[in-house]
């Protein structure tokens, strides 16, 4: 869902999040809360095959699994945020990228 072709590289995925930095600002970009969540490919491969061949078009989906190469296992989030690093993304934009900025919607919301 990040781009139209296979391999999607961890580079691929900072590509998306500056891509939505740039069209709406930093202060509206967030780490998906789902993004801690194990991937699909963990699970049978048949129901896999037929969830992604079911997928709304509008995402985009190719291939047989969902997870990107490099951003796969518990420290895909430290993975992440190197590549935030390299990009040179600096240590504030990366805060609201990976919970400030859910934290400062989620406050607003709830009135925290």
């Amino acid at each position: 869902m990040v781009k139209g072709t296979e391999p999607v590289t961890v580079e691929d995925v900072v590509n998306h999040f500056d891509h939505v930095r740039d069209l709406v600002g930093i202060e509206h970009v967030g780490l998906g809360s789902d993004a801690g969540i194990e991937s699909n490919d963990l699970g049978d491969p048949k129901i896999l095959k037929d969830m992604l061949t079911k997928a709304d078009p509008r995402y985009h989906v190719h291939g047989t699994h969902e997870v990107v190469a490099g951003l796969e296992g518990q420290k895909r989030v430290y993975d992440l945020t190197a590549a935030f690093i390299r990009r040179g993304y600096t240590d504030e934009q990366i805060r609201l990228v990976l919970g400030r900025n859910w934290r400062r919607v989620l406050g607003e919301i709830w009135h925290a």
